[in-house]
């Protein structure tokens, strides 16, 4: 059955997953670029190009998810009214 607190809540799941691995992408490029640090130095630039869009999905995701629990919050209570 789907109803709209369903399509809430599996969008808040989405939106929630896609963050938790931009993080992990996150971490595993900065441990990538400390372990490799002499060898890899050369794709300092691309790395500062990679951090900046992954940020900025990190933030896109982030805001999107707290607007979807606003969403929800603001529907539960109409429901109840």
């Amino acid at each position: 059955k789907q109803n709209p607190f369903t399509v809430y809540i599996l969008n808040l799941a989405v939106a929630n997953f896609s963050l938790l691995l931009l993080f992990l992408l996150l971490i595993l490029a900065f441990l990538t670029l400390a372990v490799f640090c002499t060898s890899l130095f050369h794709l300092a630039p691309l790395y500062v190009d990679f951090l900046f869009a992954v940020e900025l999905l990190c933030h896109l995701f982030d805001l999107s998810s707290l607007g979807l629990l606003a969403a929800l919050s603001v529907e539960r209570c109409v429901s109840v009214l």
